[in-house]
């Protein structure tokens, strides 16, 4: 086991801050490269979006409600709540019958700053559909309506469609269900704890689904397809995840979570890797973005073309209130 990654940040010519970051690179279930105490039981956040959204097609909502490609995408996400992405869920619920007043997650802006100083100078007011799990949200909803589950109280841990993400979890992870541990999200569901280790190895199964039973290994491929030709619905114009998969498409299935998560698995060969920022991600940047593009660098998983294209987070800039440059982020060795 290595140490950690380090990723500092910079004002000016001084070092400011120091992110230390526990990653896991696994193939075929053997941990290949780590840093850091890889068995920390931390939370997935968001990066357990993609085998969320498998119970939207197991249960056979996604073909009962003819979603579109873009539509499982936006299930998949944590969207900048752009109206390119609230018409996307709009559209969700519409076709189920609902209307945005069933989410149950907060009232949130936009996370895009540009999107939402427009959405400030049009006057509107924090909205639900606008918040980033709105699309998993839909994607509940759309279970719960096929399934006749109850639309009411699916923030429990104990609505089917969250004991129903515990299996899957266990599936993904060989975590029994019954241990499976959570707490609640910042959008008011459960939040799956894993191991950082247990993180990668979900995303390489994820990866290369041809082990996995039906209908998830047909849902996996069609999750990862949707992700893959509409990144900008699953993430945003400006956003490292979509910039990942525009500069390498269909290579990678991937997402991130808050508080400095991201996982990621390479597609075809069983393998995931998984980063955890130890502080956190309370900034205006991700500490994650030169770590995951310093550990594709280092297993040979972007040619020459594409690590090119993502230059930009082999080192992003640190911008203050006025978007002005006033530091960068990078990997010291």
């Amino acid at each position: 086991m290595g140490k950690p990654i380090k990723v500092i940040g910079t004002r000016g010519k001084v070092v400011e801050t120091e992110h230390n970051i526990v990653y896991a690179v696994v193939r075929a279930g053997r941990v290949i490269d780590s840093g850091g105490e890889i068995k920390l039981n931390r939370a997935m956040r968001s990066s357990a979006k993609p085998i969320q959204a498998l119970v939207c097609l197991e249960t056979g909502a996604a073909d009962a409600f003819k979603l579109t490609g873009s539509e499982l995408a936006v299930i998949a996400s944590s969207h900048n709540g752009t109206d390119l992405h609230t018409r996307t869920i709009r559209r969700i619920l519409a076709k189920c019958g609902l209307s945005e007043r069933y989410l149950q997650c907060g009232y949130a802006r936009p996370l895009d700053k540009k999107y939402d100083e427009k959405f400030l100078r049009r006057g509107e007011k924090p909205a639900r559909i606008r918040h980033n799990c709105s699309g998993k949200h839909a994607g509940i909803l759309a279970s719960c309506v096929q399934m006749g589950w109850p639309l009411e109280g699916y923030r429990s841990a104990k609505h089917p469609w969250n004991r129903r993400v515990f299996e899957l979890i266990s599936l993904f992870t060989d975590i029994p269900a019954r241990e499976v541990s959570y707490a609640i999200d910042g959008c008011g569901v459960p939040v799956i704890f894993t191991p950082v280790k247990e993180s990668a190895v979900a995303f390489a199964r994820y990866s290369t689904p041809e082990n996995l039973p039906e209908p998830i290994r047909s849902g996996v491929r069609r999750i990862t397809a949707a992700v893959n030709r509409y990144p900008v619905y699953n993430s945003g114009r400006t956003r490292f995840l979509a910039a990942l998969y525009k500069a390498a498409p269909n290579r990678f299935v991937a997402k991130e979570g808050g508080q400095g998560v991201f996982c990621l698995g390479v597609l075809g060969e069983n393998t995931g890797i998984a980063v955890k920022v130890l502080d956190g991600r309370n900034y205006s940047y991700n500490p994650y973005e030169p770590a995951v593009v310093h550990l594709l660098k280092r297993h040979g998983l972007l040619k020459r073309s594409e690590l090119k294209a993502l230059g930009r987070f082999r080192s992003p800039e640190i911008k203050n209130s006025r978007d002005e440059v006033v530091g960068y982020l990078r990997v010291i060795k």
